[in-house]
């Protein structure tokens, strides 16, 4: 499958490989088969005697967007066999991102979903089998096994290959609860703790998207065309792991309230006739977030006070446009007995002499510091002057996304700036406020 993207750089192509007669699971063909069997050079000589090298004939000619393409063989081998290798993806065909909503978008040209709060999953699936990734590329299919099989059997149901974008969220009851209680999950390795914490911490995938519905690549065809495609590719009976997201209909203002009553982390706005760009942060869609929350590169660690155990606090920053780590502020809230233990274990492993940050913070406790490769979740009640987090607060572990990504957010449309609490002159009364 052929994808297009608008910033000039190569198209993107998604392979998806079938098994057939000669298939070898766990071999890696590209890694053997180092031999041309047109020349009988091995890549060395090939490399070094370029006697054939192709030209491309289309000038300045601007190629044509595609809409609707899939490898021929990819279709005859889905008619021919039952069984199929896993989609593979890679990492230049990333999620589709959103944009910070500084103002709230108005007009019937957009449509709302909910921003559920847990990880962001690409699920290939083809001929029963299945590959759950995270945006980064990591893999979570074995954390997960339930979704697994729910979108496994959905394939072999449909008799047909897809892909789907969505949101794996841990589940309280039959509402999508927060971010916090799909840690133990989406970190476990071991299988025994895989399975133990399958009973103990239900989870849904909330599809939002679809990029290809059997023969058909979606990446091209407008939102609301490939909203479609979804509705019919889940249209039920399908196993309830296996959810919709919801479209929400009424203005923004109203559904940030409704967002805010249902414990969202806030709400979606998608152009409907936008289409899918794989790997862009783009202005189609907005997140509008209710709460001050954003991702952050951890730097160092202070030593601990008293009785606490392992560290006293992280040392967050985030880098700017010129690749500097700027410090933003520190926090030792929001972490549980466990959590502590997993972040010093995490940190204790990256130490290094050297400070990473652009200038050396001054902290409370003597500092470690550490290569800035973990990337954490804080939320925080606003950003102070001079560029630090107040009242920063540790929500979790993002393996998800990159360190180096790592930028300070706008300030979303959605987040209700809060009024400085006045204080009560000695002896007297607070004066209303005129």
């Amino acid at each position: 499958m052929r994808t297009r993207v608008d910033d000039g750089a190569k198209p993107q192509w998604l392979l998806m490989k079938r098994d057939d007669s000669d298939a070898r699971r766990g071999s890696d063909i590209a890694g053997e088969a180092t031999t041309s069997v047109v020349s009988g050079r091995d890549m060395e000589g090939i490399a070094g005697d370029a006697t054939h090298v192709w030209h491309s004939n289309r000038g300045a000619r601007q190629a044509r967007r595609p809409r609707k393409t899939i490898a021929a063989v990819a279709t005859a081998a889905q008619r021919d066999r039952p069984a199929a290798r896993p989609a593979l993806i890679g990492r230049a065909l990333a999620p589709m991102l959103a944009s910070v909503g500084q103002d709230l978008p108005n007009g019937e040209e957009w449509t709302f979903e909910p921003k559920y709060d847990g990880i962001r999953i690409l699920a290939f699936v083809a001929g029963g089998s299945v590959s759950l990734l995270s945006r980064n590329g990591n893999s979570k299919t074995a954390q997960f096994p339930e979704i697994v099989a729910a979108l496994a059997g959905l394939s072999r149901a449909r008799r047909k290959p897809f892909v789907l974008d969505g949101e794996l969220v841990a589940m309280d009851g039959n509402s999508p609860a927060r971010f916090q209680q799909l840690q133990g999950r989406m970190h476990a390795t071991d299988r025994a703790a895989i399975a133990a914490r399958s009973g103990d911490t239900p989870v849904a995938y909330m599809a939002f998207d679809v990029l290809l519905d059997g023969d058909e690549a979606l990446i091209n065809e407008a939102q609301h065309v490939r909203r479609a495609h979804l509705l019919q590719l889940l249209n039920p009976p399908v196993p309830h792991v296996l959810r919709i997201s919801d479209s929400l209909t009424g203005n923004p203002t109203t559904l940030l309230r409704q967002a805010r009553a249902h414990g969202w982390e806030g709400v979606i706005a998608k152009r409907k006739d936008a289409i899918y760009e794989p790997g862009k942060r783009s202005r189609a869609w907005l997140k509008l977030k209710v709460e001050q929350r954003q991702e952050f590169v951890v730097g160092g660690y202070t030593e601990p006070r008293n009785s606490r155990q392992h560290l006293g606090a992280i040392l967050l920053g985030y880098y700017d446009d010129d690749g500097n780590l700027v410090y933003a502020g520190h926090t030792g809230g929001g972490f549980s007995r466990v959590s502590l233990t997993d972040m010093y274990r995490r940190l204790a492993a990256l130490e290094r002499k050297r400070c990473p940050f652009a200038k050396v913070p001054r902290t409370n406790e003597r500092a470690h510091w550490v290569s800035p490769r973990v990337v954490v979740e804080v939320k925080f009640n606003e950003w102070t002057a001079d560029g630090k987090l107040r009242q920063p607060i540790f929500v979790g572990v993002r393996d998800d996304k990159e360190s180096g990504a790592v930028r300070r957010e706008p300030i979303s449309a959605g987040v209700v700036k809060r009024s400085r609490a006045v204080r009560r002159p000695a002896g007297g009364r607070r004066k209303a406020s005129r």
